[in-house]
């Protein structure tokens, strides 16, 4: 009875965000919030999705690019550092993060304001245009989840999700790469750092 109480009263719809407010409970083990399939799709800026494909809404109804190169491209177009997400559908650490940190106001405003947010699924089965082959792992790269997997491996030398990494449009690396750790100010504060050393590198270069 206390369950179907609990889940009775869970569900209640965030206009902001275009989805319904997770459970606490049921956080990663769900489906994720922002997938449902009884309301409108969010409009999408259509000059940017006409030039960058992977242009689209992800968690929390935020923009995000779901191809690292376009991601990067925007990023240098807008001049803004680039907030890289790899992530999985079926990521449990994943759904917490973005349910209970990316939802807060305050790190959701960051996110939208000041990066340019690049999700990139490690378990996405797309298939490739053209098969590639992994000189790190010794396997071929069939599908797009491959490709960020392996992306992942090379550039930042881990293969385990949530890992966010802040990169500058030169694609520096602004701050230590987070993976996933509980607390919005934590995470906040992780922002802030990227930022302030995007600024400061950008300061540098400016009077050079």
């Amino acid at each position: 009875m206390a369950a179907t109480i609990y889940l009775a009263t869970g569900f209640t719809y965030n206009k902001d965000l275009h989805s319904y407010n997770a459970l606490k409970l049921m956080s990663g083990l769900a489906p994720p919030s922002t997938y449902n399939y009884f309301l409108p799709a969010p409009e999408l800026n259509a000059e940017i999705k006409s030039k960058y494909p992977s242009f689209t809404k992800c968690a929390n109804n935020l923009d995000c690019f779901k191809n690292y190169h376009e991601g990067l491209a925007y990023a240098k177009e807008v001049h803004k550092p680039m907030l890289v997400d790899f992530t999985g559908y079926g990521c449990v650490n994943c759904r917490k993060t973005e349910e209970h940190i990316w939802v807060n106001d305050k790190v959701r405003r960051q996110i939208m304001k000041d990066y340019v947010l690049v999700s990139l699924y490690v378990d996405d089965r797309s298939p490739l245009e053209q098969e590639l082959y992994s000189a790190v792992r010794k396997t071929p790269i069939r599908n797009v989840g491959n490709k960020w997997a392996d992306f992942q491996i090379v550039n930042f030398n881990q293969n385990s999700q949530p890992l966010y990494v802040l990169v500058s449009p030169k694609e520096e690396v602004l701050a230590k790469p987070r993976g996933y750790r509980e607390g919005i100010d934590s995470y906040s504060e992780f922002l802030n750092c990227g930022l302030d050393a995007f600024r400061k590198t950008e300061a540098v270069g400016s009077r050079n």
